[in-house]
C-alpha cells in the first residue's frame, strides 16, 4: 500500500465536522434574521446547504476512518459532495455577496465572507477525503 493510500483520513473528517457546526450555526442565525435584513436570506439558504454536505463529508471521512468491509466510501460520492460544496459554497457565497453589497447590507455582506472562508477549507478537507478514498481505490484495485 501506498503512503498516501494508509493516510489518516480523520482529520478532514473532524474538519468537515466542526466546520458543519460552525456553518449550520450561521445558517440558523442567518434565517432568524432573515424577516429584518432580506439579504440574510439568501445567505441563510446557501449556509444550510454547506453545513449539510459539511456534515455528509464527515461521515465519508469517519467511514474511510473506520473501514467496514463491504461498505467502502465510493469515490463518486466524495466527488459529488466536494463538488457540491465549492459549486454551492464557494461560488453561492460570492453572489450572496454581491447581492448582500447591492442591497447594502452590512450583515449579508460579513456573513457571506465568513462563508466564502469556511467554504474554502470545507473544500480542501473535501478533497483530501476524496484523495484518500481514491487511493485506497486504486490499492485495492491494484492488489
Amino acid at each position: 500500500m501506498s503512503p498516501r493510500s494508509q493516510a489518516r483520513p480523520r482529520i478532514p473528517a473532524i474538519t468537515s465536522l466542526v466546520v458543519g457546526v460552525v456553518v449550520s450555526i450561521m445558517a440558523i442565525a442567518s434565517l432568524a434574521g432573515a424577516a429584518a435584513d432580506g439579504a440574510l436570506l439568501g445567505v441563510g439558504l446557501v449556509a444550510a446547504a454547506v453545513a449539510a454536505a459539511a456534515f455528509l463529508l464527515a461521515r465519508c471521512g469517519f467511514r474511510l476512518a473506520t473501514p467496514v468491509p463491504g461498505k467502502e466510501v465510493g469515490v463518486g460520492t466524495a466527488m459529488w459532495l466536494v463538488a457540491i460544496v465549492f459549486f454551492v459554497g464557494v461560488i453561492g457565497s460570492m453572489a450572496a455577496f454581491v447581492i448582500s453589497s447591492a442591497m447594502t447590507s452590512q450583515g449579508g455582506a460579513g456573513t457571506a465572507l465568513i462563508l466564502l472562508l469556511l467554504s474554502g477549507i470545507l473544500t480542501v478537507a473535501g478533497a483530501r477525503v476524496l484523495g484518500i478514498a481514491a487511493a485506497r481505490r486504486r490499492a485495492v484495485e491494484s492488489s
